[in-house]
């Protein structure tokens, strides 16, 4: 199952800034939209953030670095989430994972939580609460 922590794209510490991409102290990249003074910038605006420990790539929407709007992770595994993220680290959308299966309904930080409905590869279909799943 990916997992993703919505909340945690926001690194402290630049290492390189240029007008539409920052490279973070741990590796991470941005290119977009951002703000910044010194050695702190946010994602501000449309644009891409990869983390590099895990491969994730989220493409969407920032403000003050956190995720926002309309968007797209992409994991390695080939699974994805996309749909409209709040600024608690939440998202309303489609969780589509490279099994073929697909869940649709409320994202925590990446795990199912809230409203949901899951179809298994077998057909099978889940329609009810998520917690932290």
């Amino acid at each position: 199952k990916p997992s993703f922590n919505l909340k945690a794209l926001q690194p402290a510490v630049v290492h390189k800034a240029n007008a539409d991409q920052i490279t973070y102290s741990n590796g991470d990249q941005f290119e977009g939209v951002h703000q910044g003074v010194e050695t702190i910038f946010l994602p501000n605006g449309p644009g891409k953030y990869t983390v590099t420990s895990t491969h994730a790539v989220y493409q969407g929407g920032f403000e003050d670095g956190v995720l926002l709007g309309q968007g797209t992770v992409h994991w390695k595994s080939g699974a994805k989430l996309a749909g409209e993220f709040d600024p608690d680290g939440g998202c309303a959308g489609v969780l589509e994972y490279h099994t073929g299966e697909k869940y649709e309904g409320q994202v925590l930080h990446g795990f199912r939580e809230g409203k949901g409905k899951m179809q298994y590869k077998s057909g099978a279909i889940f329609d009810g609460h998520w917690s932290n799943d």
